[in-house]
């Protein structure tokens, strides 16, 4: 089977798309294949940002696997790109936890605001009673 590497430019057109933007995985030479992209995604409910940071530590294992390699003078340091990809996929990994925890949690109705202060009496302290309508 043939490996398939597409962008389509707009990172919203796919989940696929997304998470290539996200991988700054957009062209030549590609990191990833689409089935790559695509398996990762299904492993992560389609979410491009989790799906991203799982593809980012497999390249970050990869990278490392390899080290340093020098010829004629010229010296590739796999370890450094190992470890951005470990950074990447530790930001990609909090981001997606940040965004799966849903909306913060509010109680109360208090107003940051609000100055206590201000009321000097206990009549001066709104209260549930007061609105509530009670037969006579």
């Amino acid at each position: 089977m043939t490996s398939t590497y597409t962008y389509s430019g707009d990172p919203s057109s796919s989940p696929l798309d997304e998470t290539r933007f996200l991988l700054s995985d957009t062209g030549p030479p590609w990191l990833f294949s689409d089935e790559e992209i695509n398996y990762a995604l299904e492993k992560n409910n389609n979410d491009p940002m989790a799906a991203a940071s799982s593809l980012a530590l497999a390249k970050a294992s990869y990278y490392i696997r390899r080290g340093s390699i020098s010829i004629d003078g010229i010296s590739l340091d796999y370890g450094a790109r190992g470890q951005a990809m470990l950074d990447l996929s530790s930001r990609l990994e909090k981001e997606a936890n940040k965004q799966s925890a849903g909306p913060p949690v509010q109680a109360g109705g208090i107003d940051k605001v609000f100055d206590a202060t201000v009321l000097t009496t206990p009549n001066d302290y709104p209260s549930v009673f007061d609105k509530l309508d009670y037969p006579q």
